[in-house]
């Protein structure tokens, strides 16, 4: 664990695979890393991730809103399916997400559990020393 710095989803009909990046490395892909198109989520400078919004249905993770400092959310994945049950996890803006642990089966991420820590905590200036892979497509930043 440590400050997260960039998330990656891999999407289709549901999450696939979830992949945090942390100020000091890459961890570890949760779920079927062969399934869905990958998706990189980075904040814009200043911000941090306070939580997440999550989209279950038929025992599995369908879709992620990703929450931000400043307010800010994305939804990814198929947030269309009805009847969906929203599970949140959005902390006060003094909190930063910091890490995740999971159950997954073949299709996908059956259980999520997210970590935070307050700001005050993490070492000042702990920035992404991580370079991303030219290769990747650009972060989705949120505003």
């Amino acid at each position: 664990p440590g400050k997260v710095t960039g998330i990656n989803l891999g999407v289709g009909d549901w999450v696939d695979f979830m992949q945090f990046d942390y100020s000091d490395h890459r961890g570890q892909v949760g779920g079927n890393a062969r399934g869905g198109g990958k998706i990189p989520v980075s904040p814009h400078a200043g911000q941090t991730f306070t939580g997440l919004n999550m989209g279950f249905g038929s025992d599995l993770l369908l879709s992620v809103q990703v929450v931000m400092s400043n307010g800010s959310t994305a939804w990814l994945g198929n947030n269309k399916r009805k009847n969906a049950k929203v599970a949140s996890a959005v902390m006060d803006p003094e909190y930063q997400l910091e890490g995740w642990s999971w159950r997954s089966s073949n299709d996908g991420i059956l259980v999520v559990e997210l970590s935070f820590r307050h700001s005050s905590k993490f070492p000042q200036g702990s920035g992404s020393s991580q370079p991303r892979d030219p290769a990747q497509r650009s972060p989705i930043l949120i505003q």
